[in-house]
């Protein structure tokens, strides 16, 4: 099981890209810019925070328009 969700730099969760079974290797996912209501987010850095059955992994990315 994963979870994949993004955050603003105030912490408030904006948008869950994944949240459910995985298989097992490399998988990817696409993020538009856009919260979990589907209004388009501003420019800027967000986080991201995987976590897994094996653990939590985070990352700071930059939203560009």
């Amino acid at each position: 099981h994963a979870t994949m969700t993004i955050f603003d730099l105030r912490g408030v969760r904006v948008r869950t890209l994944v949240n459910g079974p995985l298989e097992r290797g490399v998988q990817s996912t696409v993020w538009h810019g856009r919260a979990d209501d589907g209004h388009t987010l501003p420019s800027g850095t967000y986080r991201v925070v995987l976590k897994t059955d094996g653990g939590e992994s985070s990352r700071s990315i930059t939203l560009l328009k």
